[in-house]
């Protein structure tokens, strides 16, 4: 039988940094916690990508698993408790 100690020295964890936004030449990425936020999409558009929970994309439902397409300049709220990702071509 493994005590504590002897299991953590046999087991391998990785220690991975996520990253929540991430900015290049040719795209930026964005995790974001919203409770609520209107916003203006990119000039090339918003990708949207539900990580968790539920809420409205202007007032359509927006969860986790689904995806979106605001196209260029479009003004729209995301509202809810939720987690998404929004990726912009730049």
């Amino acid at each position: 039988e493994l005590h504590l100690k002897e299991a953590l020295d046999v087991v391998k964890i990785p220690d991975h940094h996520v990253n929540t936004k991430h900015d290049s030449r040719y795209f930026s990425f964005e995790i974001i916690e919203n409770f609520g936020a209107f916003r203006t999409a990119h000039q090339h558009g918003d990708f949207l990508i539900g990580l968790e929970g539920s809420g409205a994309l202007n007032h359509l439902t927006f969860k986790k698993g689904d995806f979106a397409f605001v196209s260029s300049n479009t003004e729209y709220t995301v509202s809810g408790f939720m987690k998404y990702a929004r990726v912009t071509i730049t």
